[in-house]
């Protein structure tokens, strides 16, 4: 009992944060939230046209270069699209009903589930 009423005895001391405060507080967490969002769909935006062009170059010229350099672009790519699926558990717009997933990565189950 001593421990809670040294405990509320501290707390209460603490300034209470205005509601201005705190939704300036919410919208920065959330602007902050979108901008990596949109940084590492962008990322993977770029990397998946860099794989797409490695691909028709060797398709164009098959051979071990560019073969190689197909690899390593999809190697490349496989990275910043595997940090989106961290997006992906709140039926977000990529797994909305309309959405691309099925054209992107079409595994037979459902995150969110």
């Amino acid at each position: 009992m001593l421990c809670l009423f040294a405990l509320l005895t501290a707390l209460s001391g603490m300034p209470v944060m205005a509601q201005a405060d705190l939704d300036a507080l919410k919208r920065d967490a959330i602007n902050t939230y979108a901008d990596i969002v949109y940084a590492t769909y962008e990322d993977a935006y770029t990397t998946a046209l860099d794989l797409q062009t490695a691909v028709t170059d060797f398709l164009a010229a098959p051979s071990a270069a560019t073969l190689e350099t197909a690899r390593a672009a999809w190697l490349a790519a496989r990275e910043p699209y595997g940090q989106t699926e961290a997006f992906r558990f709140y039926g977000g717009p990529i797994d909305d009903a309309d959405g691309p997933e099925g054209f992107i990565n079409a595994w037979p189950l459902d995150e969110v589930y």
